[in-house]
């Protein structure tokens, strides 16, 4: 199909832009043009609702038609009910030409609605069009063959009729059909409608990539996402869909990113998959992964560590194991010193006030010269200023011994 160099400069197309929309006018003539070259055909019996089918345009059907009518997109033809695309045939001479074949070598030519006719006026026998008449003129690119007028015959034994544009369908391209039952399994009845909803989604999107969910898989599956509110499940189907994975992944899945500077986006992150299935053993955790939370990463963990995603205590393990030992053993301190009201102050990020005494001198000795030390006491993280607390504190309490 050849699209002329000036189509989106040209007044008609500028024109329909107008009328109808930028994309709806590119999407209209693209979709008409293509239904022409699959059609091997560009003269229909046409209709307002028909056309716009054919155009995939929403709107206006019969705006549509008389717009296209007016900007001569479309002509009527001789035959009320009848259009042709304007110059379609004349434009695609050469596509069309190899559509005749042969026979264009004993004076036939192609018909503008999709058969071969003769030099008589004819069409042969199995041609896709079926009997129309004689035609108007000679060749394809005169521009100037018309039908008679006549009805359409019957087309070629037992090809499928689509619609009433009298052309027939290859049945070798029609699409495969889905394997029997495909997108039908029964849904648990103790489903709320939303969650029969999702699934029925996932299954119905298993068929269209040719690998539907088998009805023995099925009450594992169901059992899979139970672990899944209706929340947690609907994102869950959603990733597998547009990562084109055949299979669902409770644990992998994200919650979409939170919108805003609030405070509270920090957390939302990290509640990111799905919470770990019930009754499922979770290894305790071997280091202060609440205070690495609030101190290291800033953010404050709700529950315990069992009640934590998976991805959640994979973040947090990772952080642990990159801290420097002055720093894990800082903040090993500050998870067992203090009272209960100190660690959820620690917790909830609330910095040590008033600024010890050569703070910098017990900084550097405590942390090492590799640590970088704040230029003040007010940049020193929490986790920090304890340990140095705690130090001068031990310090003091050896004076006073002495």
């Amino acid at each position: 199909m050849i699209i002329e160099m000036d189509f989106m400069g040209h007044w008609k197309t500028r024109a329909l832009m107008a009328a109808i929309g930028r994309g709806e006018a590119l999407q209209a003539l693209i979709l008409l043009w293509g239904h022409c070259q699959s059609r091997k055909a560009w003269e229909f019996e046409l209709s307002p609702l028909k056309l716009a089918g054919i155009c995939g345009f929403e709107g206006d059907a019969t705006k549509l038609m008389e717009t296209m009518r007016a900007l001569q997109w479309i002509d009527p033809a001789e035959e009320a009910g009848w259009f042709r695309v304007h110059d379609w045939g004349e434009t695609n001479a050469s596509l069309v030409g190899k559509w005749a074949g042969g026979a264009r070598e004993r004076g036939a030519h192609w018909h503008p609605r999709g058969h071969v006719v003769k030099a008589d006026g004819g069409t042969p026998a199995g041609t896709t069009g079926g009997t129309i008449g004689g035609t108007i003129g000679g060749t394809t690119g005169s521009g100037k063959a018309t039908s008679t007028g006549a009805s359409s015959g019957s087309g070629s034994g037992g090809s499928d009729r689509i619609g009433g544009d009298g052309i027939g369908e290859d049945k070798k391209k029609s699409t495969p059909k889905a394997p029997k039952g495909a997108g039908t399994l029964p849904m648990p009845g103790d489903w709320p409608p939303r969650r029969a909803e999702i699934m029925q989604r996932w299954l119905d999107y298993r068929v269209t990539i040719r690998k539907p969910v088998r009805a023995a898989s099925w009450p594992a599956l169901q059992a899979k996402v139970a672990v899944l509110d209706d929340e947690q499940l609907d994102f869950c189907v959603a990733d597998s869909i547009s990562n084109g994975w055949t299979g669902l992944f409770p644990d992998k899945f994200t919650f979409p990113p939170p919108t805003g500077g609030s405070s509270g986006a920090s957390t939302a992150q990290k509640k990111e998959g799905a919470a770990p299935g019930p009754g499922k053993k979770i290894r305790a955790a071997d280091f202060p992964w609440r205070v690495v939370a609030t101190e290291h990463e800033g953010w404050t963990p709700e529950g315990e560590w069992e009640d934590q995603t998976l991805r959640t205590r994979q973040t947090l393990r990772e952080s642990w194991s990159k801290l420097s030992a002055q720093t894990k053993s800082a903040l090993w301190a500050l998870s067992q010193d203090g009272s209960d009201d100190e660690k959820k102050e620690a917790a909830a990020g609330t910095a040590v006030t008033g600024t010890p005494p050569d703070w910098r001198e017990h900084f550097a000795r405590i942390f090492g010269r590799d640590v970088v030390q704040p230029e003040r006491w007010c940049d020193v993280p929490t986790a920090m200023q304890r340990q140095v607390w705690a130090d001068l504190e031990k310090k003091k309490g050896g004076a006073e011994a002495e």
